[in-house]
């Protein structure tokens, strides 16, 4: 799964990138309020967990992603590696912020969970390895 986003940021052109799933459906605003030089931005989800970055759908500007780098593809599995972005946006200083002004619904959320076979717990023990016990209340 990181590969495929890293395949597509890699791919991306212009001054913002946008990560999306593939079942987020628009219920008001526009991307481009996403837009914010510096900041990484995410919308308010119907249908999900209530928190500050989804990865869902989130916009961050070229330079951000070049200062973050790549998904971690060492990751085992799906879960976590959000959350591995998450911490590493906070950890270089980047705010990530709601934002207000655009609202998405996510009619199935932890669908790849449902779909793929993973140890979430190895991906989670991955996690604590990487980052600690102390971003867990960040990210879960």
């Amino acid at each position: 799964m990181a590969e495929n986003i890293n395949i597509g940021l890699h791919k991306a052109e212009g001054d913002f990138l946008v990560v999306s799933n593939d079942d987020i459906v628009l219920r008001s605003g526009h991307l481009k309020d996403l837009c914010h030089k510096g900041e990484v931005h995410s919308p308010v989800v119907h249908g999900g967990i209530n928190k500050t970055f989804h990865a869902h759908l989130y916009c961050m500007p070229k330079e951000v992603y070049k200062k973050i780098g790549d998904y971690d593809e060492s990751c085992p599995g799906p879960y976590y590696i959000d959350s591995d972005y998450w911490v590493r946006l906070v950890k270089a200083n980047i705010p990530v912020i709601m934002n207000e002004s655009v609202h998405i619904d996510h009619p199935e959320p932890a669908r790849t969970l449902k779909n793929i076979k993973t140890n979430m717990k190895e991906t989670r023990e991955w996690f604590i390895k990487k980052h600690g016990k102390g971003y867990l209340g960040l990210v879960e």
